[in-house]
């Protein structure tokens, strides 16, 4: 089992701040509007890579193959791939990824430097109590999980997550593999970073939602409405508040 802290933290805007300890809730936003644009891209390539090498490695010439189990299993993974292209280019959006962002230091420059512009604040959660935590979208359980930095390191963890992919085909190569697209591959690319951000020791709160789904909500940006939705906290859940630097970090210290 991987090492699991006690507290990680969440920074955040004053505002950001008033709106988690007023309501008891923190945000979700939609992966694909965080600052990184490389979200779900860094390691799409070598997934996809790998989808296909299985896909021929069990069914080398589809167009010839009888219906066998390989054959079905193969199907799907090759739908898969296909669902995981369309997804990059726009084609398809029925699955989201909603994600916040936690860390595991509470007092780290480079986090000040993206929230210190009006004064910082790194809010401590008991990691038991974020897995407890309650969603708008009732088909998708939430997770906690630690960020991956570098794919070669994630490989590991892809190759369990692909390893349950088809493994029971049952039901339409189509429908089977949009199931499992959304529920073991793309949650499995929110948690792979590129090496460049090691520095930040991140952990997400992972939640999958669906093209409908009701109870999401939209705030504005320099990149125009992004999507999120309300996570409902444990009242016990935040137990530290660290004040980032800047003027009078005193006074708000002891003002909490």
């Amino acid at each position: 089992m991987p090492f699991v802290p006690e507290i990680v933290y969440h920074y955040t805007t004053v505002d950001g701040l008033f709106t988690i300890i007023s309501e008891n809730q923190i945000w979700a936003t939609d992966i694909e509007f965080l600052n990184d644009a490389e979200e779900l891209l860094y390691a799409r390539d070598p997934v996809l890579n790998e989808i296909e090498k299985r896909a021929s490695n069990l069914d080398p010439k589809p167009e010839e193959h009888f219906q066998t189990p390989e054959a079905s299993r193969a199907s799907i993974l090759r739908n898969v791939a296909n669902y995981l292209k369309k997804y990059e280019n726009n084609e398809i959006r029925y699955h989201h990824v909603y994600v916040s962002c936690f860390c595991e230091e509470g007092d780290l420059l480079s986090q000040w430097r993206a929230y210190g512009s009006e004064g910082g604040y790194a809010l401590g959660f008991r990691t038991d109590k974020l897995m407890q935590v309650t969603t708008h979208f009732k088909r998708s359980p939430v997770r906690l999980e630690q960020i991956i930095y570098g794919i070669e390191n994630a490989w590991e963890m892809l190759s369990s997550a692909l390893d349950r992919v088809a493994t029971n085909p049952t039901a339409h190569p189509g429908t089977q593999a949009e199931f499992q697209f959304g529920t073991l591959v793309l949650p499995q690319l929110a948690l792979i970073k590129h090496p460049s951000f090691l520095e930040e020791k991140e952990w997400r709160l992972i939640i999958i939602g669906y093209t409908g789904d009701t109870g999401l909500s939209f705030r504005p940006s320099a990149l125009g409405l992004v999507p999120y939705t309300e996570v409902a906290l444990p009242a016990d859940a935040l137990v530290k508040v660290v004040v980032g630097p800047g003027n009078e970090r005193d006074l708000k210290i002891r003002r909490l």
